[in-house]
């Protein structure tokens, strides 16, 4: 009885929270690697090769206690362009240009000091990441890719202002990204060692 009375006085104590976060990202890995080439006909990794992108996500975390120990889960849009490289070689010949979206859905465990003006934070996650390469090619002959699925892994820590404002660098490791090709007379499927660093920026409701 007197477990159960604590354990339910915690849970009143805890907080829940919801944020909305948006920043900038840097590729590494396979993804990140130029390559020279001279028709993505004759190379399917040609487009593999983007820099910078953006991201836009949502996380809903739930304190555990009064401590600031929390749970969460979160789903991430992240968009990056081919690089710069890349994009200048297929406008010469009028190529549509790839691009790669990943939306990772993770859950994991929070932490950060309540109630202070400025407090650090640690995020630790895991889940499934959704990777696409978007159509590339000849207008009225693109090559078009499938969604594939991976294992991923996230790390991260920053400072949190007031419980309302949050900035950190975080690790995106998505694990081996799948590029299938829709086509099914094309046999050129490849794995994408990929991951990314990224910095963010959270309001927390």
């Amino acid at each position: 009885m007197l477990a159960a009375a604590m354990f339910a006085a915690s849970a009143m104590n805890a907080q829940s929270s919801f944020s909305v976060r948006f920043g900038g990202l840097m590729v590494l890995g396979d993804l990140a690697e130029s390559q020279t080439i001279t028709s993505f006909m004759d190379n399917t990794r040609a487009g593999n090769a983007a820099a910078y992108g953006a991201f836009l996500g949502f996380q809903f975390t739930q304190g555990i206690g009064d401590g600031g120990l929390g749970v969460f889960v979160s789903a991430d849009a992240l968009w990056t362009p081919s690089n710069q490289e890349i994009r200048k070689m297929y406008d010469e010949h009028s190529w549509t240009k790839p691009q790669f979206i990943n939306i990772p859905v993770l859950a994991g465990v929070h932490y950060h000091m309540p109630a202070v003006t400025v407090s650090p934070y640690f995020e630790v996650g895991a889940g499934v990441n959704f990777f696409m390469k978007t159509p590339e090619g000849v207008s009225g002959n693109l090559r078009e890719y499938d969604m594939t699925e991976s294992f991923a892994v996230m790390g991260g820590l920053g400072v949190m202002f007031n419980d309302v404002f949050s900035i950190g660098v975080h690790y995106l490791l998505p694990g081996i990204d799948g590029v299938k090709i829709s086509t099914k007379d094309v046999d050129a499927d490849y794995d994408v060692k990929t991951s990314m660093l990224a910095l963010r920026l959270g309001f927390h409701f």
